[in-house]
């Protein structure tokens, strides 16, 4: 749906979206992240008066979803900055401490003082938890009285809602694994688990449902850590201003109006840490930095 409504924005040559991340560690990006790589016609081809800048303001409105938030980059600075720094904005926000759900709350706090500051566009506090989940709880007592292990129950739900590999087919090069789990119906819901069967040592079938509480919770899609600590990151860029000068009115803003607990701290990172530092008797046009 976006990117039908990014086509309508007569600039625009062709739009390509990813959805989610890849199956590896070392990609940073969430699982809930999209990206939509934008091609431009050339210059020529824009409409009278016509700028990035105000092309990027169009692209923003014409995308703008409840509760999504729009962060407008370039691809190949996007994929550094995220390698390097883990942060895939400007600038970045990163939150420590031990309790996620305290991250989150103080995360949100930090991305609205700044809202408040000129120049933050695209301010994005990360969304951790609200992931659904199939919580099972083995009941212990009604297993022994069973005489079912608590390994017999786990080994019936990998096989019932996650997946068992029985063994692994080779088709030229290719390698395949063949894996087994119940069909949808049996798996999609806690009341169908319920009734899925467990083996006592005797050879009688008991329903799950009478040895394990099944139930559905909100948990983290994705915990990230660094240095040790769970960390949770606001994005944003800047515009109409320079980084550096941003970067220190924010810094003030947030150590005044936001209180965080005990054991936490706040970084600042993105392309913010490529800032070049004044020495002595030497000065620069910097693009990031206001010195």
């Amino acid at each position: 749906m976006q990117n039908a409504a990014i086509r309508t924005v007569p600039e625009v040559a062709s739009v390509v979206a990813k959805i989610s991340r890849a199956d590896t560690s070392t990609d940073p990006a969430p699982l809930n992240m999209t990206e939509a790589i934008v091609s431009l016609k050339p210059e020529a081809q824009w409409r009278l008066g016509m700028t990035r800048e105000r092309i990027i303001a169009e692209l923003d409105a014409a995308t703008t979803l409840p509760g999504v938030s729009n962060i407008w980059t370039q691809p190949i600075i996007n994929r550094i900055n995220m390698l390097t720094t883990g942060i895939r904005s400007e600038v970045g926000v990163k939150v420590f401490g031990s309790d996620l759900r305290a991250l989150e709350e103080r995360a949100r706090a930090v991305a609205e003082v700044l809202r408040q500051i000129p120049g933050a566009v695209d301010v994005y506090p990360e969304q951790v938890t609200g992931a659904p989940y199939l919580d099972i709880r083995v009941n212990r007592e009604a297993a022994a009285r069973y005489g079912i292990s608590v390994g017999a129950i786990q080994d019936v739900i990998e096989t019932a809602v996650g997946e068992t590999n029985l063994t692994l087919t080779i088709e030229g090069r290719q390698r395949f694994p063949v894996r087994v789990r119940y069909a949808s119906r049996f798996r999609s819901t806690p009341e169908a688990l319920n009734s899925v069967l467990v083996a006592s040592p005797n050879g009688t079938q008991v329903p799950l449902g009478q040895v394990a509480t099944i139930r559905a919770v909100a948990g983290p899609a994705m915990i990230a850590s660094e240095n040790g600590l769970l960390v949770v990151t606001v994005l944003l860029n800047v515009r109409g201003r320079d980084v550096g000068s941003f970067v220190e009115e924010a810094r003030k803003m947030v150590a005044e109006r936001v209180a965080l607990p005990k054991g936490s701290y706040i970084e600042w990172s993105g392309q913010y840490e490529n800032r070049c530092e004044p020495s002595s008797g030497f000065r620069s046009s910097c693009p990031w930095c206001s010195w």
